[in-house]
């Protein structure tokens, strides 16, 4: 199985029990089902993320990612979180508190998970480059 491959799987494992821990804790334990649409919007988007990510290990599994192409892939990606947020609030500003908390457990949780990822990958290549 290719390096990408073993990402997204792990990824897709992380975000499968977030999903199942909120949405338990918000639907069973808050009594708040009616929020449930509005909430499928964040993995959505972290399964893109994770598409991404996992495109982005397949590029360069054999060669160190250079700091131009892992500031912009950065980059972007915190812009389009601020839009996804933004989306969020204005689409149901009742549900500002959760979809704000909701948000921050995927954003954290998918930050470890990818700064986790991308530190194995420098790890990875600069073991070939230097030949050990």
């Amino acid at each position: 199985m290719t390096q990408g491959l073993k990402v997204f799987f792990g990824g897709f494992l992380l975000l499968l029990v977030i999903t199942a821990v909120l949405q338990l804790l918000f639907c069973l334990v808050l009594q708040r089902p009616q929020y449930e649409p509005l909430s499928s919007l964040i993995p959505l988007f972290y399964f893109g993320n994770l598409a991404v990510l996992a495109v982005f290990v397949h590029k360069y599994r054999s060669e160190s990612p250079s700091l131009g192409a892992t500031l912009s892939f950065k980059t972007v990606k915190i812009f389009a979180a601020l839009l996804v947020l933004l989306l969020g609030l204005l689409l149901k500003t009742s549900y500002a508190v959760y979809f704000i908390g909701e948000f921050a457990v995927y954003f954290i949780a998918f930050l470890m998970f990818e700064t986790y990822v991308l530190y194995r990958l420098n790890k990875k290549t600069q073991e070939k480059e230097t030949g050990k």
